[in-house]
């Protein structure tokens, strides 16, 4: 899908130093991605909770893993 952005350039050569991305392109992707894994992983925390409190099976697990 193509897209115009807008983006502050500096935050933009400072995501392809840290990720090592060749393009532009790429570096948005790759910082996409991190940021859905980071949230999906918050969501997860905040579902676990306390360790006692673990009651998650296996297969909500993998259920979180694949939610968008």
């Amino acid at each position: 899908m193509r897209t115009t952005l807008d983006l502050d350039e500096d935050v933009l050569q400072e995501t392809m130093r840290s990720t090592g991305a060749k393009s532009k392109k790429k570096a948005v992707e790759v910082a996409l991605h991190e940021y859905v894994r980071m949230k999906r992983r918050q969501a997860l925390l905040s579902r676990i909770g306390s360790w006692t409190d673990f009651d998650l099976t296996v297969e909500n697990l993998e259920e979180l893993r694949d939610e968008p």
